[in-house]
């Protein structure tokens, strides 16, 4: 019901995904575990993104375990949700002049500068 209001738009189609869509987060699953000393963990509830050197290197979890990465952090959430994880490291000025921007950016809904928020 909550996208009825962008159903409305010109141009607007539905496209469901073979498998539905389980399969595209089935298919990101092997793709990645495919290469060597890549996992996928799921159900863990990411509470905040650990930052050293400006970059991004793991994770902890709600339940406190913290999930070191060898070369990256990807996050599934909306940027506004990545941003507050990345919260800590701002204030402690761990992301950088470059992470920011970039996180602010993705945030930003003001119709000049940034991405509108859909009704949706």
């Amino acid at each position: 019901a909550y996208m009825l209001a962008d159903w409305y738009r010109p141009g607007v189609t539905l496209d469901f995904p073979k498998g539905g869509s389980g399969a595209i987060a089935e298919a990101l699953v092997r793709g990645i575990e495919k290469q060597k000393q890549s996992k996928v963990i799921t159900r863990a509830h990411v509470e905040e993104i650990l930052v050293e050197n400006g970059s991004a290197c793991g994770v902890r979890l709600k339940n406190g375990d913290v999930v070191k990465a060898s070369r990256a952090v990807v996050s599934n959430a909306d940027p506004f949700v990545t941003k507050g994880m990345l919260s800590n490291a701002r204030a402690a000025g761990l992301t950088g002049a470059e992470m920011d921007a970039h996180m602010d950016k993705l945030t930003d809904t003001s119709e000049e500068l940034g991405i509108p928020m859909l009704k949706s």
